[in-house]
């Protein structure tokens, strides 16, 4: 059986700085994929404006460069 963690993308507000953010998902990603097999990418979930998925999943790449990973993208 095949383990995928969904993860959305930081949000992009006002008041927060999205380079942290990035940083924060990318820590937490490190954690799960300890856990699961892959990790899944979503897009812009409900609408919020997000970190693009492909940016998101190249720094994981870099970061993880063992880990499978799958994004969503929407059109």
């Amino acid at each position: 059986m095949t383990i995928r963690y969904e993860a959305n993308p930081p949000k992009i507000l006002p008041d927060v700085n999205t380079d942290e953010s990035i940083i924060k998902f990318i820590e937490k990603m490190k954690i799960i994929s300890k856990k699961c097999d892959t990790i899944h990418i979503t897009e812009n979930v409900l609408g919020y404006e997000r970190v693009s998925p492909i940016k998101i999943g190249k720094i994981i790449k870099k970061e993880i460069p063992n880990l499978p990973i799958t994004v969503s993208l929407r059109v």
